[in-house]
C-alpha cells in the first residue's frame, strides 16, 4: 500500500531525530572530546554537567540515531515503490544516488570526523539486494541483522575462551590522531586529513554493533514502508500498541539481566554488555517511536509537533549544515569554543541551534518547496534522466 502523500509523522520524527543528533554533537564538540580544565569549578557545575551529559545521552545516544536509520529505509521504499509503480526499476538509480550521498559525506567529514553518511553510502546497497525480496524474507533477514552476529560471536567466544580482548567502546585512543590535525587550527589541514577519521569511525561502528543494527534498521524501514505501518490507519495504531507493550517488557527485562550482569563479575560481562547495549538502544527506540506515532493521532500533539515537519524534511541540508557550523563554534580554527564552555553550556547553545534551523526551515520550505542540498541530491540523481 503505497501513500499518494507525503507522510507527515515520518517526518516530523525525522526532525526530532536531526535535533537529537545536534544536541549530543554539541556536548561532544562534533567529536573532539575537548573540555575546560574542571579543576577549581564549582562541586554544583561540575555535577550539573555530569548530569546534563548522562541525560541527553540516555535520550538520545543510539536512538535517534535509529530512527534516522529507520526512516532512510522507509524513504528507499517510497522512492522504489513510486518509481515501480510507472514500472521503473528505481535500483540502479538508488546505487548512484548512494554514489552522490558518499560525495556529501566525505564533504562532511571535513568539518564532522565520525559523521554517518559514509558509512549510510556503503551499507546502502543492502536494500538494493533485498528491494524485490518478499515480506517475509526482509522481516527475517531484519530480525538477523538487528540481532547482531558479530557482536553474539564475539559474546561466546569470550565466553569459551576468557584470554580473548574484550571491546573498548570507551577508548579514545583511536581519535588522538584526529584531534592532532584539528589543534593545529588550521582549516587546510582539516581538509587534507579528513580521510583519516574513516576507518576509524568504520571500526567504531563495526565494534559498537552499528554496522549490523543500521542494515537491520535499513531492510526494517523498507518491510514497515511495504506495510504501510507509518500510515494512520487503525491496522498501524493496533501494530504500535502492540510495539509499544513489547518494547516495555522487554526493556525492564534487559534492564535487570545488565543491572544483574554489572554486579556479578564473570569473565565474559564486558562482551556481553557491548553485545547488550545495541539491542537495549533498540528496544528503546521502537519505545520513543511507538509512543510517538500513537500520540500523533491526537490534533493537539501535531499541533505542538508541527514546527518539525519542516526540519524533518530538510535533513540533510540541515545535518551538513549543523556540521559546518558547529566545527566554526567547537574548533581551534573557529572560536575554539570547546575548551571554554561548559557541557551544560554547549547543550544550551544546541537548543539554540535547533530552534534557529526550525524557524529557517520552516521560511525555506515554503518558498523553495525543498532543502538546498536536497534539491542538489535530487538534480544530480535524475541526470541524464528524461524524468
Amino acid at each position: 500500500m503505497q501513500s499518494k502523500f507525503r507522510i507527515h509523522s515520518v517526518d516530523v520524527l525525522r526532525g526530532y531525530a536531526i535535533a537529537g543528533i545536534l544536541l549530543i554533537h554539541c556536548i561532544e564538540r562534533f567529536n573532539f572530546y575537548v573540555f575546560p580544565n574542571a579543576e577549581g569549578r564549582d562541586p554544583f557545575y561540575v555535577t550539573l554537567d555530569r548530569n546534563v551529559w548522562d541525560t541527553v545521552f540516555f535520550l538520545f545516544s543510539g536512538k535517534t540515531y535509529s530512527i534516522f536509520a529507520l526512516l532512510f529505509g522507509f524513504t528507499f521504499f517510497v522512492q522504489f515503490s513510486r518509481q515501480q509503480s510507472k514500472g521503473v526499476d528505481f535500483g540502479n538509480r538508488f546505487l548512484w544516488r548512494m554514489v552522490l550521498l558518499f560525495a556529501f559525506g566525505w564533504i562532511n567529514s571535513i568539518f564532522f570526523p565520525g559523521e554517518i553518511l559514509l558509512m549510510y553510502a556503503v551499507l546502502a546497497p543492502s536494500l538494493y539486494l533485498i528491494r524485490n525480496w518478499n515480506d517475509k524474507s526482509i522481516l527475517i533477514f531484519s530480525i538477523i541483522m538487528l540481532l547482531q552476529p558479530w557482536l553474539l560471536f564475539l559474546m561466546i567466544a569470550q565466553a569459551f575462551q576468557a584470554e580473548l580482548p574484550v571491546l573498548d567502546l570507551k577508548g579514545l585512543d583511536r581519535w588522538y590522531h584526529i584531534n592532532n590535525y584539528l589543534n593545529t587550527g588550521s582549516f587546510l589541514e582539516m581538509v587534507k586529513n579528513s580521510y583519516k577519521s574513516i576507518i576509524p569511525t568504520f571500526k567504531w561502528s563495526l565494534d559498537a554493533g552499528r554496522i549490523a543494527q543500521t542494515i537491520g534498521l535499513f531492510s526494517l524501514g523498507y518491510y514497515l514502508g511495504k506495510k504501510a505501518l507509518f500510515e494512520e490507519s487503525e491496522t498501524s495504531k493496533k501494530f504500535w500498541k502492540k510495539i509499544l507493550f513489547a518494547s516495555v517488557i522487554l526493556f525492564v527485562i534487559v534492564q535487570v539481566i545488565v543491572l544483574n550482569v554489572t554486579n556479578e563479575s564473570f569473565y565474559f560481562a564486558e562482551s556481553f554488555l557491548a553485545y547488550i547495549s545495541p539491542i537495549k538502544n533498540l528496544i528503546q527506540t521502537f519505545l520513543l517511536v511507538s509512543i510517538f506515532l500513537l500520540l500523533y493521532n491526537g490534533e493537539k500533539f501535531k499541533k505542538i509537533t508541527k514546527p518539525l515537519q519542516f526540519y524533518g524534511r530538510m535533513s540533510l541540508s540541515n545535518y551538513l549544515l549543523q556540521s559546518i557550523i558547529g566545527s566554526i563554534l567547537f574548533y581551534p580554527f573557529g572560536f575554539y569554543l570547546a575548551n571554554k564552555i561548559s557541557i551544560t553550556f554547549s547543550l544550551i547553545i544546541g537548543i539554540i541551534l535547533v530552534t534557529l534551523f526550525i524557524v529557517f526551515c520552516n521560511i525555506w520550505i515554503r518558498k523553495f518547496n525543498q532543502g538546498p542540498f536536497e534539491k542538489i541530491w535530487h538534480k544530480l540523481t535524475w541526470l541524464g534522466s528524461k524524468k
